[in-house]
């Protein structure tokens, strides 16, 4: 990763966490409680089953210096290469 990248990732993560009014330098998303219900164990060993693929990046315009001045068109999903969807039963 270049200097200039590492610098703008390191820009939008500030600006993600200082929106989110988090004390750290840095956005490390977390699950923290995962349901598996009885019908879904054969989506679940599809999903388990699959190649990891390369994860995707989200760019912020870089000319947005402030989160609260962010809109829908100042994000962009750089190499987003999904798996075809797997189909479920919502559980009730």
């Amino acid at each position: 990763m270049s200097a200039v990248t590492l610098g703008r990732a390191r820009r939008d993560e500030q600006m993600v966490t200082a929106g989110c009014r988090s004390c750290g330098g840095r956005f490390r998303p977390h699950v923290w409680r995962l349901h598996l219900y009885n019908n879904h164990l054969e989506q679940a060993r599809e999903q388990l089953s699959r190649e990891c693929r390369s994860l995707p990046r989200m760019k912020l315009n870089p000319a947005v210096k402030d989160i609260q001045d962010l809109t829908f068109e100042d994000f962009e999903l750089v190499g987003y290469n999904p798996h075809p969807s797997i189909k479920a039963s919502i559980a009730v």
